[in-house]
């Protein structure tokens, strides 16, 4: 797996110092396994930055970016709160609906 290990390491390393890039462990296959075996159990998150104008300024809201997470089956999503900005998450927020809650399990 030369040409891997190559690329595996290429893919470590952009912002690494050189004495870090030689602690790259080589890709063995049984490396390599373990690594396919992880990707399923990475869990994924929305980020609301790319939506940062949009959520500021209303055409869109908190409730939209956690649609799009349950919609594509995300883990979460990461949304920051402007601290010097007085927005009231619960005043953008509409209640979850009955399809909701009962999806969550809340009945």
């Amino acid at each position: 797996m030369p040409h891997l290990d190559a690329q595996f390491r290429a893919l470590l390393s952009p912002n690494l110092a050189a004495a870090e890039i030689e602690q790259i462990p080589d890709l063995t296959t049984e490396r390599a396994r373990v690594l396919i075996d992880r990707i399923d159990r990475v869990r994924l998150f929305g980020h609301a930055y790319a939506l940062l104008t949009n959520l500021t300024y209303g055409a869109y809201s908190p409730d939209d970016v956690l649609d799009f997470a349950r919609e594509h089956d995300l883990a979460g999503v990461c949304i920051h709160v402007l601290v010097q900005r007085r927005i009231d998450l619960a005043g953008v927020c509409a209640p979850p609906s009955a399809a909701t809650r009962a999806a969550d399990g809340g009945g």
